[in-house]
Parts: C-alpha cells; sequence; structure tokens
C-alpha cells in the first residue's frame, strides 16, 4: 500500500513540475475536462484515490498526513457530486482564466503536496 501512496505522490510531483515548466498545459487539461462529462470521471478517480489513501494511511510513517490529505481528496470528490452544473463550470472557467503567473505558483503548490505526501507515506 505504500508503495501506491509514493507513486500517487510521484504522479503528482510530476503535473506539478508540468504546470512549472509548461503552464499551457493547464488549459489543454481544462479543455479537456470541459468535454461532456469528463469532469465526473476525474472526479471519480479524485475520489478513489482519496478513499485509498485514507485507508492505507495506517501502514504509513507519518500517518495523520496522509490520513487530512486523503480526507480532503475524498470531500472534495464527494463535493463536486453534490453541486449544481453551473458552479462547476463556473469554478472551471475561474481556473481556465489564471495567468501563467498563476499556474506556475499552483504548480510549486502541487509539488510541495505530491512531496509532503511521499515524506510521509
Amino acid at each position: 500500500m505504500v508503495l501506491i501512496i509514493k507513486l500517487i505522490a510521484i504522479a503528482i510531483i510530476i503535473y506539478g513540475c508540468i504546470l512549472v515548466l509548461r503552464p499551457r498545459v493547464k488549459k489543454m487539461v481544462i479543455g479537456y475536462i470541459k468535454e461532456s462529462n469528463r469532469i465526473y470521471i476525474a472526479n471519480g478517480v479524485k475520489l478513489a484515490i482519496g478513499i485509498f489513501m485514507l485507508i492505507a494511511a495506517s501502514s504509513c510513517r507519518v500517518p495523520w498526513v496522509v490520513l487530512v490529505l486523503g480526507g480532503l481528496a475524498a470531500l472534495s470528490g464527494i463535493a463536486l457530486f453534490l453541486v449544481k452544473k453551473n458552479v462547476v463550470d463556473d469554478v472551471i472557467k475561474w481556473l481556465d482564466t489564471r495567468s501563467a503567473k498563476q499556474v506556475r505558483i499552483m504548480g510549486i503548490v502541487i509539488i510541495v503536496v505530491g512531496a509532503l505526501i511521499a515524506i510521509a507515506a
């Protein structure tokens, strides 16, 4: 289980690095997610990862970190299924209008979160 948590952390770090180096990728990802109901598929994956992190937290070195971040992922996954479609569209639109500098800052935060998960696992 710890190995899978570390692989998830590596994937998060790689995504953050991509956002820092190529901020336009965020627009491509958002453009892909906007089509039909792909946001719900991506959200289902986030929910599954969050639930897995909650289950696997007990076998990690610093379980409370993995538990908190997994809980946040699971809660955000549940919340997206509960809010109205226009709220989801507004959030996607807001993310799509961020400048390259803001996307790079998001990427740095994502790298830090991924590193925190990797260290805690």
